[in-house]
């Protein structure tokens, strides 16, 4: 595959059954636990998103999907995958059938959804969309995340499929389009490049490094500043809400962190222009910031923006008592337009396990995890 024929091969451990990949070994057990407190989260973040996993589950259809109830009816691959992905981030898998897997059958429902819409090229589309990248991307993510977490076999063929597609999909500029090989912009490259870095820690899967360096040429195109530390659409600018995304994708694909001084001039663009506040509604913007922020950690992470994105997602959760309790109203941004309250809290609810749903990239070799299990 590509020009180098140059890989990048996954990390997975290989424990049968197991988070396979240091990686996701956060998601589950003391070290989630620990993480938590680390991270600034609390019991009543974590009542939160055991209140979002009720509501989400009861809204799964008999056939495994989800379905927005926003303007994007038909994209079920999107919203399956997009509704897979809080329950793995809490350590929920197809797999185990322990007491703290409750939601074992909703996983294994939805990753069957996914996969029987699986086409020969490796796409994941139904008979209602033609190949959406967005859609495709979300996916593959999914898909990618469970078999690291798992190390399940039956799931390596179909990731590396759809890992290939997402390479070959890729456009001469470094971007995705809404189309396989058309030009696209920062929003989609963010989807696209979560995909491809989850499977990159993966044991078995293979990412051929060039689509990497290829992505980096389209964030130094859409870059602004002397650092590039800003991000526009598809040209350079300074978007609030593409800045994050441009910053996470230079985490994952350019090795960007803490220390990176166009991370910290990122970070500090995003906390002086908008930090969480009842009055700015855009889950969007939530995600990717708080993913970023969470990486930089510091004083950034700690005193400010963490107690800020925690407790208003706690305050504006839909009480138990009233309908849709556990969920989160329809944002203000194209998230709420186009995937309504499902994708407005599937987003809420992957922000408020940031704290243990990833490692830091500085965190993932073993003297990291030993030093985190000497913590506290």
């Amino acid at each position: 595959m590509g020009d180098t024929g140059d890989f990048l091969k996954g990390m997975g451990m290989g424990a049968d059954g197991q988070m396979t990949s240091e990686a996701f070994q956060g998601r589950g057990g003391a070290t989630r636990s620990k993480l938590l407190e680390r991270g600034g989260g609390n019991s009543a973040s974590e009542a939160a998103v055991a209140r979002g996993m009720i509501w989400l589950a009861k809204q799964q259809k008999p056939n495994g999907s989800w379905v927005f109830d926003g303007s994007s009816k038909s994209d079920t691959i999107a919203a399956t995958g997009l509704g897979l992905l809080p329950f793995m981030a809490a350590g929920q898998t197809h797999k185990s059938t322990g007491k703290d897997n409750k939601y074992r059958t909703n996983v294994e429902a939805a990753v069957k959804y996914i996969l029987s819409n699986q086409q020969a090229k490796g796409d994941f589309k139904n008979a209602n969309q033609g190949t959406y990248m967005y859609a495709h991307a979300i996916a593959t993510l999914a898909l990618c995340e469970l078999l690291g977490m798992t190390n399940d076999r039956n799931l390596e063929g179909p990731a590396q499929k759809a890992v290939n597609y997402i390479i070959t999909a890729q456009a001469a500029d470094g971007s995705w389009g809404y189309q396989s090989g058309t030009s696209g912009d920062t929003s989609i490259v963010g989807w696209e490049i979560q995909a491809l870095y989850s499977a990159t820690l993966c044991k078995g899967l293979r990412v051929d490094k060039s689509v990497f360096a290829k992505a980096r040429k389209f964030l130094d195109k859409v870059g602004s500043g002397p650092m590039k530390s800003t991000y526009g659409y598809s040209s350079p600018g300074s978007s609030i809400t593409l800045t994050p995304v441009g910053l996470l994708c230079r985490y994952y694909a350019d090795g960007w962190g803490p220390d990176h001084p166009g991370y910290a001039a990122g970070v500090a663009f995003l906390m002086k222009s908008q930090q969480p506040t009842k009055t700015y509604n855009n889950i969007y913007y939530y995600y990717y910031a708080t993913q970023v922020i969470h990486f930089f950690e510091r004083d950034e992470w700690y005193k400010n923006w963490n107690p800020a994105m925690r407790d208003l997602f706690i305050s504006t959760q839909v009480p138990e008592a009233k309908t849709n309790g556990g969920s989160w109203d329809a944002d203000n941004s194209n998230i709420g337009t186009n995937c309504g309250r499902l994708g407005t809290t599937c987003l809420t609810l992957l922000t408020l396990e940031v704290y243990y749903r990833h490692l830091p990239l500085y965190k993932r070799d073993s003297g990291g995890l030993k030093e985190l299990e000497r913590a506290r």
